[in-house]
């Protein structure tokens, strides 16, 4: 009898038992009063068919695990934070598993190693990054890991944490500790691992999270390398000396090593129009947080569930040649950029040969919001629902990026510039521009993305992403 993924995540969540829970506050965690929150729009079940439908509802015949043995009434009873994670380890967290190791092999054939997987927060630690042992030991209660080419083992691209609905609720707005969890996860993914996805998750509800940076001046504040010994100079002259870009084919993990150090004894400036959260620490101004609850009683087709938006937003997170990192702007999630003749979506990674049947089409060399270019009168309409048109590798072609990024080798001359805090770039053509220090860059030599990083000299390096 054949099955789908979307009927295998979206099956009935075990009932639990809160007359024992505990009750009072979650976790303080601080730099919480600036934090703002908003609700994320295209975070819907239409949104994730158009992107993923292809895939959740292929048939498989071969039988998908089940919970064994059955939860039993023990195991339903919530009594701490404990309990209710040993009852997500048995009921959510396997068939999440499954669901993102299916659905990997087949969109990211020959990207086989990097499938993201949820799991346990201990196994991805910052052992390289922290200042000390008892940093060190600060971790969230779920990591979504991927395995990187580093001793530390694995990069946390999805942290989440565990909250009891007894003592938080996203519902209660009005609480005095109603944004310490917010900011806890934050620091966990904006802070220490750089991505723009996380999630709490209680007995009640799961909440997914994306974050995203200000524009604080005239650039983003970040922290730092400590590695880095000589900073390159500001706004470079036109005249100036070229520095060729070097290439090291390390981990995508080594990404870590971008962490910037602030440019000001203070804060960062606030933003016009609203407070956003600031972490005084690393001078870091972020955007307000987007979030979607999604009800733990959620179950059956045409929903979200639990278990199907844990999948998806691991896939979101980990996605190859998409753009995981934490930034600003970001597209809708079903969007497309053409690139090279093809179009590529911007949230899954995957590429189309024909003009997208659902989703918006961006115009790349817009630096400000998107726009549908010229169509065909031959191609199909936009905005039709349904499933995709057939993908092709998703690493055939590079990323989205604004101002059409050029590749590695059309960069003749590489610097970072102080004054806005990003990469300012020449090409061998003589356009001249800039790009984030997140951004993904291509290269056609090597087949595979990249992004830049500095050596010890402060010189633009290329690191790859195989």
């Amino acid at each position: 009898m054949s099955r789908t993924l979307l009927d295998y995540l979206t099956e009935r969540n075990p009932d639990v038992n809160n007359d024992n829970s505990l009750k009072g506050a979650p976790t303080y965690q601080e730099h919480l009063s600036k934090i703002e929150l908003q609700d994320w729009p295209d975070f819907t079940i239409e949104t994730l068919m158009a992107c993923y439908g292809h895939v959740l509802e292929r048939d498989f015949d071969a039988t998908f695990p089940e919970i064994s043995p059955p939860i039993s009434l023990l195991e339903r009873m919530i009594f701490n934070e404990d309990s209710l994670d040993h009852l997500l380890s048995r009921s959510i967290v396997p068939a999440v598993s499954v669901g993102l190791q299916v659905a990997w092999d087949l969109c990211y054939p020959g990207h086989e190693e990097e499938v993201i997987d949820i799991t346990r927060g201990g196994r991805a630690i910052l052992r390289a990054n922290a200042r000390n042992d008892a940093e060190n030991a600060i971790f969230p209660d779920w990591a979504g890991v991927q395995k990187i080419e580093n001793p530390n083992g694995f990069a946390n691209r999805c942290p989440g944490d565990t909250k009891l609905s007894t003592k938080w609720s996203s519902k209660k707005k009005d609480a005095p500790s109603y944004k310490w969890p917010f900011a806890q996860v934050l620091k966990y993914a904006g802070d220490n691992w750089k991505t723009r996805y996380g999630y709490l998750i209680s007995q009640k509800e799961l909440v997914v999270l994306r974050f995203s940076r200000e524009i604080v001046g005239s650039g983003v504040a970040l922290k730092r390398s400590p590695r880095v010994t000589r900073p390159p100079s500001a706004q470079p002259p036109a005249q100036s000396a070229r520095q060729h870009p070097r290439q090291r084919n390390d981990s995508i993990a080594s990404y870590m090593s971008l962490d910037r150090a602030s440019r000001s004894p203070g804060p960062a400036p606030r933003s016009p129009g609203g407070e956003s959260y600031v972490d005084d620490q690393l001078d870091i101004e972020y955007c307000p947080v987007e979030m979607k609850s999604i009800p733990w009683r959620n179950y059956g087709r045409g929903k979200l569930t639990v278990k199907l938006a844990l999948w998806w937003i691991h896939m979101l997170a980990a996605a190859p040649g998409g753009e995981i990192y934490i930034g600003h702007d970001y597209p809708p999630l079903n969007s497309w950029v053409p690139v090279d003749g093809r179009y590529r979506h911007t949230s899954t990674g995957l590429v189309s040969k024909k003009y997208p049947k659902h989703g918006m089409v961006l115009d790349p060399e817009a630096s400000q919001g998107p726009s549908t270019p010229p169509r065909d009168p031959s191609t199909p309409s936009r905005g039709q629902r349904g499933v995709a048109s057939p993908f092709s590798s998703p690493l055939s072609s590079p990323p989205m990026v604004a101002d059409m990024m050029p590749t590695l080798e059309e960069l003749m001359d590489v610097r970072w510039d102080e004054n806005n805090d990003r990469w300012w770039f020449e090409t061998s053509s003589g356009r001249r521009g800039h790009f984030a220090y997140s951004a993904m860059i291509w290269s056609q030599r090597e087949e595979c993305f990249g992004h830049a990083e500095e050596d010890q000299m402060g010189n633009f390096v290329f690191v790859a992403r195989h």
